[in-house]
Order: C-alpha cells, then structure tokens, then sequence
C-alpha cells in the first residue's frame, strides 16, 4: 500500500465566513468535475469522520482517509486541493465584498 504521496495538508479557516455543507461542497465539485464523483468518493467518509461542513475539513487528515477508507492517495490529495482552493476563493469574495481586511489577513501581512 503506497502512501507516499499523502502529506499534511494546512486548512486555514476564517471565522468571519458561513461555510458550504459537505454536501454542498460535494455537489458543486461534482458539477463542475463531472467525471470524478466526488461524492462518492468522499461522502460517506468524510461524513463517518464527522466532517459536516467545510471548515470541519482539518478532521480528516488525508492519511486518515488513506488509511480508515482505503481511498487512492493522488485522489485525496487531489480533494485536498480542491478544499484549500475552495476555502481561499469564499474567504477572498468576503472580503472584497465587504470590502475589508479580516484579522486573519492582517496578521498574515504584518508578518
């Protein structure tokens, strides 16, 4: 069973965002990524994890997934991708919405 590929993956959430359902999340991957069923993949899992909603994501660490699921690792990783991309794009939206630089952001400049 191969698992070098799964790494630590750093999911950095914001508390000033509402946060998709698993589910959600799950349908909108599979909507745009048609081939991939994301959902069936990952559904059960991640929701026997007790992942619910996005933020919740730093539950299940991909070797957990690996290990736990038996899924392949260059899919897991390749969600991870998706989750981090997905978590940055709403956290950017917010902000250029309301027009703001979030504690999390200003902390992340200052540096």
């Amino acid at each position: 069973m191969a698992t070098g590929i799964l790494s630590d993956v750093e999911i950095t959430t914001y508390p000033c965002l509402s946060y998709p359902t698993l589910t959600d999340f799950l349908r909108d991957l599979d909507a745009n990524q048609p081939g991939y069923n994301w959902q069936q993949w990952f559904l059960g899992p991640l929701r026997r994890s007790g992942v619910r909603t996005l933020d919740d994501m730093w539950i299940a660490s991909p070797a957990s997934l690996r290990v736990f699921y038996g899924l392949p690792p260059i899919l897991v990783m390749d969600f991870y991708t998706h989750v981090v991309a997905a978590i940055e794009m709403l956290h950017s939206a917010h902000c250029l919405e309301h027009g703001i630089i979030c504690d999390t952001c200003r902390t992340r400049i200052m540096r």
